[in-house]
């Protein structure tokens, strides 16, 4: 009869578990009511980035492996704008325990889009709106961000299929992409598939860019790769871009080519800047042929390229070629020899205005020396004015 008593307290303390396993399950409930959650998290992150983040449906939570806010058809936009900048089929965003608790400041440590589309003429008023003493730290993300199914719309361009694995993010620390995506502009595509090692996420840093992957045009695939040492630099307005041993494989009439030197600065007063420096050791063999004695002439061909006008690259870009003594020095416009190249019935000359000069040149057997030439005809359009 002693166990009595024992057996008689056990209904009391599976009661009293019982009663604290409800409490725990209200307070959880309650801490994670999706509604409340997702208008905790997007109206601290929107503000604070001058947007308004919305989502349309039902909002959804998960406990594994952490705390999960699962959100359906995500738009982001300007206050007051018509297009949004950012939409997401779904987005899913980890919060550590902290944050569904509500102490503290907000912390993210995990983001998933499935896809997201950018509209970058949106994404750029954004950007020119923003205040130039606006906190632009990086936030902190310990196990990174996912994307899939991504695409971006540009003026004339677009990214597609694109999908991203970056891995954790912190201000001022090392980052790394993986990458795949797909590049619509015209009848051109280019796909790629690589990764993007950045020495720090901040406004100005290093990174190497690492690409493989296929260039396809008028049903012609062309493969290449790409590998770049460059340093990226932000100072409103203007983006810069430099790179140098820049290293580009592919096959023909894809060049195969060295770059000592290669800067982009787009967003400024001359709206974009670009300049090209380099060699190639070979003449691709589709390009049209070089007459002799370069054409015999085994020294690398040296370029120098540049431009310097409107940001689609519509204003003559000028080129300076070096095969030894044989040399060119000329404007063209990039649609229009894009045109001339593709033209089955095209003339000799490509429309490009500018001058030759080589010690000797052969044509149809006769050797003509000391040969100076300016080429005039045709001339690209916008260089006529």
């Amino acid at each position: 009869m002693a166990d009595t008593p024992r057996k008689r307290r056990w209904p009391l303390f599976l009661a009293i578990t019982l009663a604290l396993l409800a409490a725990a399950g209200l307070w959880l409930n309650h801490q994670l009511e999706p509604n409340r959650l997702a208008r905790r998290v997007l109206d601290t992150v929107g503000p604070s980035q001058g947007l308004e983040i919305s989502f349309r449906g039902t909002p959804s939570y998960g406990l594994w492996p952490e705390p999960r806010l699962v959100l359906p058809e995500v738009s982001a936009r300007q206050p007051g704008a018509d297009t949004a900048l950012l939409t997401a089929e779904r987005a899913e965003i980890s919060l550590p325990w902290g944050t569904v608790r509500g102490d503290g400041p907000l912390v993210i440590t995990y983001i998933e889009l499935d896809g997201p589309a950018l509209d970058l003429a949106a994404f750029r008023d954004w950007r020119a709106n923003r205040p130039e003493t606006t906190d632009t730290t990086i936030p902190t993300l310990s196990r990174g961000v996912r994307v899939t199914g991504g695409s971006v719309l540009g003026d004339g361009w677009q990214l597609q299929d694109m999908d991203l694995v970056l891995g954790p993010v912190a201000p001022d620390e090392t980052a790394s992409l993986e990458f795949t995506g797909l590049l619509a502009t015209g009848s051109l595509r280019a796909s790629a598939t690589g990764t993007l090692d950045v020495e720090k996420l901040a406004e100005s840093t290093g990174f190497e860019l690492v690409a493989d992957g296929e260039i396809e045009q008028d049903d012609r695939l062309m493969a290449y790769r790409l590998q770049a040492p460059c340093d990226f630099d932000r100072q409103p307005p203007e983006t810069t871009v430099h790179c140098s041993d820049v290293e580009f494989t592919g096959d023909s009439p894809l060049p195969t080519l060295r770059a000592d030197r290669f800067s982009m600065t787009l967003g400024g007063p001359a709206g974009a800047q670009l300049g090209l420096e380099g060699w190639m050791r070979e003449w691709p063999e589709d390009w049209p042929v070089l007459p002799e004695p370069a054409s015999t002439d085994v020294r690398p061909t040296r370029f120098d390229i540049g431009y310097e006008g409107a940001a689609d690259f519509s204003d003559p870009v000028t080129v300076k070629i070096e095969r030894g003594e044989t040399r060119l020095d000329a404007t063209a416009v990039i649609a229009e020899v894009q045109a001339w190249l593709a033209d089955e019935e095209r003339t000799p000359l490509p429309p490009l205005l500018g001058r030759f000069s080589a010690p000797s040149l052969v044509v149809e057997g006769f050797t003509l020396e000391n040969v100076q030439a300016e080429i005039v005809e045709p001339a690209p359009a916008s260089a006529e004015e």
